[in-house]
């Protein structure tokens, strides 16, 4: 999440509150941590189950309270409105990858 946040391409400078980021670190590893220990413990459905919904839970828990963390008062787009729409970023997306995009 953090490495793909670092990505973002943004005028002026993304700040993060570091307090929040370690709890979000937290609430990840130990979500992550439980899932790995329920979900191996034993090969029924139910163990998977479990394991599965602390998984999600350790990604949500990690990208929510992440999100919280970040500040972007201080960023400004790069793009002016003559660049790609997000229609044609799309469409360019759906052929790069395949996908042959719907027409409505």
């Amino acid at each position: 999440h953090y490495v793909g946040m670092s990505a973002l391409l943004l005028g002026g400078s993304i700040a993060w509150d570091p307090y929040i980021v370690g709890v979000s670190l937290l609430l990840g590893m130990g979500f992550g941590a439980a899932a790995l220990f329920v979900g191996t413990r034993s090969p029924d459905l139910r163990s998977r189950v479990a394991g599965s919904a602390l998984l999600t839970s350790a990604i949500v828990s990690m990208h929510f309270t992440g999100m919280g963390a970040v500040n972007l008062e201080n960023c400004f787009q790069i793009v002016s409105d003559s660049d790609a729409t997000p229609k044609e970023l799309g469409y360019l997306v759906a052929v790069g990858s395949g996908i042959r995009p719907h027409h409505a």
